[in-house]
């Protein structure tokens, strides 16, 4: 437990540090507030050699544990995965720690880093995995989480590793790790087992303006409550000249439980009771605490925080004088203000009555129950971490503070890049944690909402009292209660199930896709067995799945487009898929869903069915413009055209198009000659209107635009190529390919999913170079109408349920991604597919720039009744390409389709 400044201990952090404070309480401002206790190995004054000696009451000692469980254990060879929610630069730099230790330490030990998403998404994943083999030996929490986890006795004490004489740290070196980040991970809760240690933490701070405090006559920021009162109310009555926006307020107050514990260690308080094991929010300090925030209020010196993140923006241009927040905020501060009002600004701790008590948090490293052998290796990892200058390291990748006093020896240079955070880092000594007990989630929301009353002038006493009842209720029901995962597909269990699963595809690729189905009923560990059945084409197949449905037969997995799996929810209910892809347990992880192309992750989610995801994809193509390179290269050299290559925009494609039809392909195998063959189709509309810059559909509204201007652009370009005699409608199915082909065409607008017909076209016919390219566009970047099957589960049981998505998601991996894309010639849906794609790509060029341009896929509708739309979209396109006026037909198809819509949704 974090040193609250326990009745039973009273404040151990004055007696510890009284010499380097007294300083603190008897002055009045100065122009620098720094502690006289330096934490650099050059400084030798007294204070630092005082406080760098342990101190036996504050902490145990070797003698404390009864015996070294770990004497005898080896932990070489052993392997250990580290779950942890790291993100951007600290993950790269946790990384290459990780590669460090591998490759270094002497007992061959072997750290796997798996990133779970945020703390909340591993916090659902550690509960789902609690005293399971599927738990890590290693992972990232908050105290709170781990006190959570403690209830079911998931984790060890890591006192006994610590103070292993074998294996453990020195007094030495636990004397150099800041005291607050030391203590907050013991448990009062739980017989004051330590069960998590920081590598880095940061610390709650005061962000003051310094040009401002000049102009209001002030050299220093306050030391003290009065101070700071005297200060805020000061601001509040004259702005700052250099702001850049309306309005003047002396500090603006987060109304959230840091906030409320900031201001009742600042009066010397404390929320919980160590020695009884119990919150206290009514202690008299805490009183006298809120008092002063109650009265700021009154006094119209501090305004609360009406959005997230306000006070920084009212901070950094100069409206609010003070701001109190995490000092590993200090980089968006910096940047907020250098982008703002440009002032001088610095940290300081809070005014304080006697003694600082700085807010410190951040997460710890817990180590699961496993073996011995797995336990020590896991701990072996987190000492070396706690190295200084891996410390060091960390603490510049991670925007952290290090925890270790000695790691700062590393960090001079970052010191004198980073002011501000220097001088917050001075302060570290005197951190205190809040509480670190089961269910301080919940109690949180209590204190918020205290913090809320009391600004609004309720009593003080009073609502700290029932803040403390109330809290204490919630910890007793906290400790009483045994965590359960809020997964539901948690304890379903799919061994033995049997699935049928209807398909569509040609078969041509069925001797794949039994090859992959017999592996994965072949491998799969819970006995899962698949059974394909084809149903024919895809009408054939929606009729057969629409029948069984109704009668109640139906299989237990279906291949659909977006529209079909709509119909088929209506019809008798599909299993909705964001609980099983999100599952802790059997969905995808965080980078398993990020690496899946943006569009396509996000095409079977219904805006009109309550975003429900009724289906996952399979596979999936782009509508791209096929151009004829030879015959582009020969209208240039004639000074046709004025640009090199394929057209990138609609005036370089209409250009060329028109160019083609007076200059006919010199390797032609046919007559005629035509710029651009057009499909009179609503994929091709659709994929006109989005390199326009438009949509056909708003997700947000959840109806059709083929009214939108953008609409009415394509219609218009499209209307005027053919006028001008540039483009002609597709006169029989598939001709522009054929004409492709024979060199008498110089632009089709098909699906990536031709290629390979287009590959053997060519090639027995004029045989040219040719490739394909984003439609044209207007657009910053090329938008691309992106389609494709993808794959559904019929509402049964839960069991059955869960084995169909396990063969989706064995179907949707990477390495089968890759095998079905070169197959099938559809595009995979993964990026990861590419490392097994990388020789394929390399041989077939097009196929390499259709998977370039996936990133850019967008979907048309998932809706209902989208296949009636289409086909009065292809009726709209004809009577527009045949002369009829354009805003009136496309305001027509708009209410046709948006009534077709209702009409789906109201069946």
């Amino acid at each position: 437990m974090g040193l609250m400044m326990r009745k039973n201990c009273d404040i151990i952090l004055t007696v510890i540090f009284l010499s380097a404070l007294v300083f603190l309480s008897a002055c009045g401002p100065k122009e620098t507030v720094t502690p006289t206790l330096s934490l650099f190995p050059s400084q030798t004054d007294e204070t630092s050699a005082a406080v760098s000696s342990p101190v036996p009451e504050m902490f145990p000692t070797q003698q404390n544990i009864a015996e070294d469980l770990y004497a005898a254990v080896d932990p070489s060879g052993q392997a250990i995965t580290f779950w942890h929610s790291y993100g951007g630069n600290a993950e790269q730099a946790l990384l290459s720690i990780i590669a460090d230790f591998n490759a270094s330490n002497p007992w061959n030990i072997t750290v796997q880093a798996e990133f779970q998403g945020s703390y909340q998404d591993s916090s659902n994943k550690m509960l789902a995995f609690m005293n399971t083999a599927e738990i890590p030996n290693l992972f990232t929490a908050y105290p709170h989480q781990a006190a959570t986890y403690q209830l079911n006795k998931a984790l060890i004490n890591l006192d006994e590793l610590v103070y292993s004489k074998q294996w453990g740290l020195t007094l030495e070196e636990i004397a150099d790790i800041f005291p607050g980040y030391f203590q907050k991970d013991v448990f009062s809760t739980f017989d004051r087992q330590r069960l998590g240690l920081p590598v880095s933490g940061s610390m709650q701070m005061l962000y003051y303006n310094r040009n401002w405090l000049a102009e209001l006559g002030y050299s220093a920021p306050p030391a003290s409550p009065d101070e700071f009162r005297e200060m805020a109310c000061a601001a509040a009555r004259q702005p700052f000249s250099g702001a850049t926006a309306e309005g003047s307020s002396g500090y603006q107050l987060r109304v959230d439980a840091t906030d409320l514990t900031n201001w009742i260690f600042a009066f010397g308080g404390f929320v919980f009771d160590d020695a009884a094991g119990q919150y206290d929010y009514d202690n008299s300090a805490a009183v006298n605490a809120l008092q002063f925030v109650k009265s700021l209020t009154q006094e119209g010196c501090l305004s609360l925080v009406g959005e997230e993140r306000a006070d920084r923006q009212a901070f950094s241009q100069g409206t609010s004088l003070f701001s109190v927040d995490a000092a590993n905020s200090i980089p968006e501060y910096d940047v907020a203000v250098a982008e703002n009002a440009r002032f001088d600004w610095s940290v300081a701790p809070l005014p304080h009555v006697a003694a600082p008590l700085q807010n410190v948090s951040g997460p710890s490293l817990s180590i699961t129950r496993s073996t011995p052998e797995q336990q020590l290796a896991a701990w072996l990892f987190v000492k070396y971490w706690l190295d200084p200058g891996v410390q060091s390291r960390w603490a510049q990748a991670s925007g952290d503070f290090p925890v270790r006093a000695s790691a700062a020896a590393d960090l001079r240079s970052y010191f004198s890049a980073n002011p501000a955070y220097a001088a917050a880092f001075e302060w570290l000594p005197f951190g205190a944690a809040e509480p670190a007990a089961p269910g301080y989630e919940q109690v949180r929301d209590l204190a918020t909402e205290a913090l809320f009353a009391i600004t609004q002038g309720a009593d003080v006493p009073g609502v700290l009292a029932g803040l403390t009842t109330d809290a204490n209720a919630s910890l007793t029901a906290q400790m009483a209660a045994i965590p359960q995962s809020s997964d539901p597909w948690v304890n379903v269990d799919p061994n033995g199930q049997t699935i049928i699963f209807w398909h569509q595809q040609a078969p041509a690729r069925h001797a794949l896709l039994d090859e992959i189905i017999w592996e994965f009923n072949s491998t799969n560990e819970w006995g899962i067995t698949v059974v394909p059945e084809y149903q024919g084409n895809a009408d054939e197949l929606f009729d057969k799945t629409q029948a069984s449905l109704s009668n109640g037969t139906p299989p237990g997995l279906v291949e659909a487009y977006q529209d079909q799996a709509a119909s088929y929810d209506q019809t008798a209910g599909l299993r909705e898929l964001t609980g099983l892809v999100n599952s802790v347990r059997w969905g995808l992880s965080p980078q398993e869903q990020a690496d899946f192309f943006p569009g396509v992750f996000t095409q079977d989610i219904f805006p009109n069915l309550d975003r429900a995801r009724l289906g996952f994809p399979l596979q999936r193509s782009l509508m791209v413009l096929y151009y004829n390179a030879e015959w582009l290269a020969e209208l240039r050299a004639a000074g046709a055209i004025d640009f090199d290559g394929p057209p990138l925009t609609p005036e370089q494609f209409q250009a060329a198009a028109c160019a083609a039809v007076k200059s006919p392909f010199s390797k032609a195998d046919a007559s005629g000659s035509q710029g651009y063959e057009l499909n009179v189709d609503a994929a091709t509309f659709t994929a006109w209107v989005f390199a326009l810059g438009g949509q056909v559909y708003d997700s947000q509204q959840a109806e059709y635009t083929y009214d939108h201007s953008s609409a009415v652009a394509a219609a218009s370009f499209l209307e005027n190529l053919i006028d001008k005699g540039c483009a002609r409608k597709v006169r029989e199915r598939y001709g522009d390919q054929s004409n492709f082909a024979e060199g008498s065409t110089l632009f089709t607008i098909g699906s990536s999913a031709g290629l390979s017909f287009y590959q053997e076209a060519v090639t027995e016919g004029a045989a040219f170079e040719w490739g394909l390219v984003a439609v044209p566009h207007t657009t910053p970047e090329p938008v691309l109408d992106l389609s494709g099957v993808s794959l559904s589960i019929p509402a049964s049981t839960p069991e059955a349920e869960l084995a169909a998505w396990l063969f989706i998601k064995y179907f949707t991996g990477p390495e089968i991604q890759a095998r079905w894309a070169q197959a099938s010639g559809y595009l995979p849906v993964r990026a990861a597919a590419a490392s097994g794609l990388s020789e394929y790509l390399a041989a077939n060029p097009a196929n390499a720039s259709a998977w370039e341009l996936l990133p850019f896929g967008t979907a048309e509708p998932s809706t209902p009744g989208y296949d009636s739309v289409r086909k009065m979209v292809a009726e709209a396109l004809t009577v527009i390409l045949d002369g009829e006026r354009i805003p009136p037909i496309l305001d027509q198809l708009n209410q046709d389709a948006n009534l077709n819509l209702l009409e789906q949704l109201t069946r």
